[in-house]
């Protein structure tokens, strides 16, 4: 019989060797049972065109001069500005701004914390329209991923005299660090669908017992602890934003060190129904050398993984060998994260 182990080891010593990345997909699959858990209603509503998310455009601070509108699908974020009729007539766009970023130092500001419009990724100017939408991809921004989006447009409308009257438009929600009136607000993306596609967050975690393992922070981020020349096995859970929803899949750990000198192997591998999206690992010698975002809740950040990899939609079983650092221990903290895929179109389970 074929020793996985063994096979796994060895190919991924060999593109090591010949300076592939160390990225190996093997051609067999695990069987795993179900762990049961204590299930609730998931509650989330989709956002989308006929139920967008909706904040009101304000001129001169206090005047409610119309809303953008956002709402998403598989590929690409909306964000449409409408004009209102008010008691100060009509109002329609000559510009409009809008910029989206993971976090709301990403939005451009100057030295004093006031937001940049102008240097804005989304622009439109000589406009006369009461309506413009922003057509901007959501790349790999996956489901429930919270964004700092700032909206600006510039209104006009008739003023005293026959002229125009022309202003600022702002969504105000989150105050900017500076003096101006610009601001921003948060908004999460849907849960994102494939198809007939779902896809989950996923983290490896205690095989027995999810929380065993558990970063201190608000959602159910996860680690494994590996002893040097054991073999460990760990379950990769299907999450949402706070709990575990399913058991995905198993994780695998091992390692050929000697004297300071070999990998250590990481095998990610789907139960039936689920499928690998994206893998993105990391392997340290302490548990808070893995890249979090800081502060007390010390939060994982999978994008600063080391190690990841993106399949499509029909990936079951990937495997990662990671070079041994001579000055680790024989104690290893991984952090193991994926996107993972599932054949429902309903989610299997429902969350917390």
């Amino acid at each position: 019989m074929l020793d996985h182990k063994k096979t796994v080891k060895l190919v991924a010593r060999a593109l090591l060797l010949t300076g592939v990345a160390a990225l190996v997909v093997a051609a067999a699959r695990f069987l795993t049972a179900t762990v049961e858990l204590g299930l609730a209603v998931k509650t989330r509503t989709q956002v989308t065109e006929q139920n967008p998310h909706t904040e009101t455009i304000h001129a001169c601070g206090n005047i409610a001069v119309g809303h953008v509108y956002m709402w998403e699908d598989a590929e690409n974020l909306y964000v449409r500005y409408a004009t209102d009729i008010t008691d100060s007539g009509q109002w329609s766009i000559a510009e409009c701004h809008a910029h989206v970023a993971m976090d709301p130092s990403g939005i451009p500001q100057d030295n004093a914390g006031n937001l940049k419009s102008g240097m804005f990724a989304y622009k439109a100017d000589r406009l006369t329209t009461g309506e413009y939408t922003f057509t901007i991809p959501t790349g790999d921004w996956r489901s429930y991923t919270e964004l700092a989006i700032s909206t600006h447009c510039v209104v006009e409308t008739k003023g005293e005299n026959g002229g125009t009257r022309t202003e600022d438009g702002w969504v105000l929600n989150q105050p900017s660090p500076g003096k101006d009136p610009a601001t921003w607000f948060w908004y999460t993306l849907n849960e994102q669908t494939f198809g007939e596609w779902w896809q989950e967050t996923a983290w490896a975690g205690n095989v027995d017992n999810w929380e065993v393992w558990r970063f201190p922070s608000k959602g159910p981020a996860m680690y494994l602890e590996y002893e040097l020349g054991t073999d460990l096995e760990g379950a990769l859970y299907a999450c949402d934003l706070r709990d575990v929803s399913a058991v995905a899949g198993r994780i695998t750990v091992t390692d050929d060190v000697v004297d300071g000198v070999g990998c250590v192997y990481v095998t990610y591998a789907t139960d039936i129904d689920w499928h690998l999206y994206e893998t993105r690992l990391t392997v340290q010698n302490a548990l808070l050398d893995i890249p979090n975002a800081g502060g007390r809740s010390r939060n994982p950040v999978p994008g600063r993984f080391e190690y990841s990899g993106t399949y499509g939609l029909r990936e079951d079983i990937v495997s990662f060998a990671v070079p041994y650092n001579p000055e680790w221990g024989s104690k290893l903290y991984i952090g193991a994260h994926a996107i993972v895929l599932t054949a429902e179109k309903e989610p299997l389970y429902v969350y917390r």
